[in-house]
């Protein structure tokens, strides 16, 4: 199961800093995403194992495994607003990927 996110750093930035409530409020309307995370690991740390101990926030890989010729299954959730599922986007990107279902959304 792979659980699909994406991230404004400013608003990230500043959550951290305690001062979201004087943030622009352009954000909540059109957030600017920066980062997009597949189990909430980005970019090369989603090639890394599970329990990595350099990345103790992240228990879960994002890697997943077969030989060639197999057929694979993924279950996907977007848990965002930016719509990261479906062909041509995110986890398609550089696979042969068939969209069987989707649930939800505006696109």
């Amino acid at each position: 199961l792979y659980l699909m996110t994406e991230m404004d750093l400013d608003v990230h930035e500043a959550v951290e800093k305690g001062s979201l409530a004087t943030l622009d409020p352009t954000h909540r309307t059109s957030p600017r995403y920066e980062y997009w995370l597949l189990n909430g690991r980005t970019a090369v740390d989603t090639l890394f194992p599970s329990a990595a101990a350099w990345l103790p926030t992240q228990p879960y890989n994002s890697l997943p495994l077969m030989h060639p010729g197999e057929k694979l299954l993924l279950r996907v959730i977007s848990a965002g607003r930016d719509g990261v599922i479906g062909e041509g986007k995110a986890i398609a990107a550089h696979a042969a990927v068939l969209l069987v279902a989707k649930q939800g959304g505006g696109e």
